[in-house]
């Protein structure tokens, strides 16, 4: 019998080392962006002859906890020609109110109130649609309610932008620290993000801006009205278009807290079962490959003829997630726990695919969307 699970066992330590390798050209991949993107608060661009007008379209819903101490940051900014266009989509926690209150306050706030979702639409989607619509800027920002700035960041952003002839600009935040856990989970995603960054246009709703020309050029929300992943999406929809897209480290100048805590990140990232409209069996594969890549160096550390070559992986896919973190202004010890990070990570993940298929669907914003509804074939309820 000993015979039998001996090379076995050195199959699967062999394959174990294979997937580390691979696990270790990604953390170095990651890295390499690091020396390819640059950062928002170490540029200098000339100002341009004249600053263009930019609307801040915000979507909110239920958002009167965060809303008003994000806005603020937004109005004491010292961009020249600014307006902001908060869109309140059926929320019922008071922040119609409030939005209604803040325009009354700034004639550079403008109020939309959204009191039905309109079938075949993604309550989010629809709601930037409208702001969009709404929005006179020559420049649109998307934006999430709860996303703070730091005075001079739009000037900065619109000078490069002009400066580079972009079409379309995102800017990675900083998020608030929350605990070991938490940070630590932030920081395996930070890497799978700066990964998809090589291979796909970069998008985030924390800062998400673009020309309105380049987005008129372009099908619109219209084309991602059923869209989980409308960050992400947006940037390809501008890019197939025929935009120039760009993406900068906007750490300091562009934060936001997340999430509260781990069990609010686990919730919300259920919708992320829902982004293209896959099935969520995909879903769950995804989640399974990346645990894979991301444990196997430490798994190998079990097998004694890999053990010194595994461990020199970890610690290298360790030392990376370290300086990604301190190069966003995160905190760097968290990213040293980063085994703990990816399993807590791809369990949300797989529980996310998981609950999808149970389902039939996703919960977002208040809404069921069933699958079908998903890939655009019926109406949400």
């Amino acid at each position: 019998m000993a015979r039998a699970v001996q090379p076995s066992l050195r199959v699967l330590a062999t394959a174990l080392f294979a997937v580390s390798c691979v696990s270790a050209l990604l953390a170095l991949a990651s890295l390499s962006v690091r020396f390819r993107v640059p950062v928002l608060e170490r540029l200098d661009p000339p100002e341009p002859a004249m600053w263009p007008k930019v609307s801040v379209v915000i979507a909110a819903r239920d958002e009167v906890d965060h809303l008003e101490a994000a806005i603020a940051t937004r109005l004491a900014d010292d961009y020249p020609d600014l307006e902001i266009v908060v869109v309140d989509d059926r929320s019922t926690d008071g922040t119609g109110e409030l939005v209604d209150r803040i325009a009354a306050a700034d004639p550079r706030v403008t109020a939309v109130h959204v009191d039905a979702l309109p079938d075949g639409w993604l309550g989010k989607v629809h709601a930037m649609h409208r702001g969009i619509e709404a929005a006179r800027g020559g420049w649109i920002l998307l934006s999430d309610a709860d996303v703070h700035v730091a005075p001079g960041t739009m000037r900065r952003a619109i000078a490069w932008a002009e400066q580079e002839r972009l079409d379309h600009l995102t800017a990675l935040p900083t998020v608030w620290e929350k605990g070991l856990v938490f940070d630590a989970v932030l920081a395996a995603f930070v890497r799978l993000v700066m990964v998809g960054s090589l291979i796909t246009p970069a998008g985030v709703g924390a800062f998400n801006l673009m020309r309105r020309r380049a987005y008129d050029a372009s099908p619109g929300m219209s084309a991602l009205r059923m869209e989980v992943g409308d960050d992400i999406e947006l940037a390809r929809l501008l890019v197939a278009s025929g935009a120039k897209s760009a993406w900068v480290n906007g750490r300091r100048l562009i934060h936001l807290e997340f999430y509260p805590t781990i069990g609010a990140m686990t919730q919300s990232l259920e919708k992320a079962a829902g982004v293209r409209g896959a099935h969520p069996f995909v879903f769950v594969l995804a989640s399974l490959v990346y645990l894979l890549v991301e444990v196997a160096p430490f798994a190998g550390l079990a097998f004694e003829a890999w053990r010194w070559p595994s461990l020199a992986i970890g610690a290298l896919v360790m030392a990376v997630s370290a300086t990604m973190n301190r190069w966003f202004d995160q905190p760097g010890v968290p990213a040293l726990f980063s085994p703990i990070g990816a399993l807590v990570g791809a369990w949300m993940l797989f529980r996310a695919g998981l609950f999808a298929f149970v389902r039939g669907g996703i919960y977002w914003r208040g809404t069921f969307y069933s699958r079908a509804a998903l890939r655009g074939q019926t109406t949400p309820r």
